[in-house]
């Protein structure tokens, strides 16, 4: 085969989702010319799709030296950048599509997902608005622009974007899932039971369905029906921590739990959840026992709900003689709490948005 075919042929498998066979015909070109953009570029949305994000950097960024005005390239080049966690790299290299390519509707959406992870909320709106203005059915930007009206506590527009995402893409079971949450955080709580029954009929291995679903139901009073739904969730996928949380939660109104039943539920969630992110080696800390005392509270409910009551008074009357507060949030809408809170510490991390790993 010639290059040509070989890449006419890799890009045909690719689209076939048969990688394997892909990923032969590209290399095959790289045999004979080894810096030929395109099959390096290709490579790398391979390397990309099978998770291999440092190979799959490097291979597009050598295809971009080369070929350094193609926007798909730089698209591509954020996604693996972004699985890496490396959000502000992401960044630049989308904007640098939408330079080469101002009407490049699928890099407007990346954009916004990436500025969405950096907590740039108002910006991700614009790009999502911005890929609906160039295409005007483009399901997950109407999704995502969604999540982030959701996040931002704007609940009757993030239902209709949710409405509009599954009129055009029906199966996008995320879609449905975080419209049922959003219906339930706009009090339409019959509502979201009605669209989780029907979802779960269609998608009954849907853990994080299961999960919200519970919260419906405990909101509505059933909390037999509302564990059920959690210990569902649990056993489809024993790692969803929020599941087996919003469990823990719940129990606390069933009369049949007494402290210490609840205690060892906690206990079990700390061993399967908590205990899996210590890390290996020992902190350097300084073991004087007469020395300052350092202390980190870690939250996402430093704001105006009922923990509140508690933290409140706690940061409050800390002895900053004896102890150095550190809060470590993930407060997705701060308030007047939170403020007040953070007034208390003598450090305030915002961590909105990290991932486990990286705040341990």
């Amino acid at each position: 085969m010639t290059t040509p075919d070989n890449l006419t042929e890799g890009v045909r498998q690719h689209q076939l989702g048969h990688l394997a066979e892909a990923e032969k015909h590209y290399r095959a070109v790289l045999n004979r010319e080894p810096e030929q953009p395109d099959a390096l570029h290709l490579l790398g949305v391979i390397a990309h799709q099978l998770g291999k994000n440092d190979l799959a950097v490097d291979l597009i960024q050598r295809a971009i030296a080369r070929q350094p005005n193609d926007p798909e390239s730089h698209n591509n080049l954020g996604q693996a950048l972004e699985a890496q966690g490396r959000l502000g790299d992401a960044e630049v290299a989308y904007r640098r599509a939408l330079s080469l390519q101002p009407e490049f509707a699928a890099a407007c959406n990346n954009l916004g997902n990436v500025l969405h992870r950096r907590r740039a909320l108002t910006e991700a709106l614009a790009a999502y608005l911005r890929a609906l203005q160039l295409q005007p059915d483009y399901a997950y930007a109407g999704y995502n622009l969604g999540n982030v009206l959701q996040e931002m506590g704007r609940h009757p527009e993030a239902i209709e974007w949710y409405r509009f995402a599954l009129r055009h893409q029906p199966n996008l079971i995320d879609a449905a899932n975080n419209l049922g949450n959003s219906l339930l955080s706009a009090g339409q709580v019959d509502a979201a039971a009605a669209l989780f029954q029907e979802m779960l009929q269609a998608h009954p291995r849907y853990a994080s369905g299961w999960s919200n679903f519970g919260n419906v139901l405990k909101q509505q009073g059933r909390l037999d029906e509302a564990l059920g739904s959690f210990r569902r969730a649990v056993e489809l996928e024993p790692t969803l921590a929020t599941a087996a949380s919003n469990l823990l939660y719940t129990l606390h109104f069933h009369p049949d739990y007494n402290g210490r039943a609840l205690a060892t539920e906690h206990r079990h969630w700390y061993e399967r959840h908590a205990l899996p992110l210590r890390r290996l080696k020992p902190f350097a800390n300084d073991r004087d026992p007469r020395r300052r005392l350092r202390v980190g509270y870690v939250s996402p409910d430093f704001y105006h709900q009922a923990e509140s009551f508690f933290v409140v008074p706690l940061f409050a009357h800390h002895d900053h003689q004896q102890f150095e507060v550190h809060a470590y949030a993930s407060v997705l809408r701060p308030d007047e709490i939170t403020h007040r809170l953070r007034s208390h510490t003598d450090h305030w991390h915002d961590v909105c948005g990290w991932p486990d790993a990286k705040v341990v």
